[in-house]
């Protein structure tokens, strides 16, 4: 996928940032003036780069479950959902917290 120019600038160098989307779909933001030397098989220019993990807006609407607010996800590989508010995950435990309730957005 191409690059996209944004208007921010490299906190390191003070060039330009683009987004730029890999081959599995998740998002990161990067200096503009970093490149890939394929033939030596190194990183060249700047090396900033911010992964972009979910976006996340809430709603004016009420979780059908408990009642608190929904938010509407966008995931870093482009699903998108609307979940509670409350819910959340335990990494060390490996199981969900709070309100289960998700409702999966179809867009194709």
């Amino acid at each position: 996928m191409p690059v996209q120019p944004l208007n921010e600038t490299c906190p390191l160098c003070g060039s330009s940032l683009v987004l730029q989307v890999t081959r599995t779909g998740k998002r990161l933001k990067k200096c503009s003036t970093s490149k890939w030397d394929k033939e030596n098989m190194v990183a060249t220019g700047c090396t900033y780069i911010e992964w972009l993990g979910n976006e996340v807006k809430e709603l004016d609407e009420l979780c059908p479950q408990c009642g608190q607010k929904l938010v509407f996800v966008t995931t870093s590989k482009g699903k998108k959902m609307k979940k509670c508010s409350t819910a959340g995950w335990n990494a060390e435990f490996r199981q969900p917290t709070g309100c289960t309730y998700i409702q999966w957005i179809n867009d194709r």
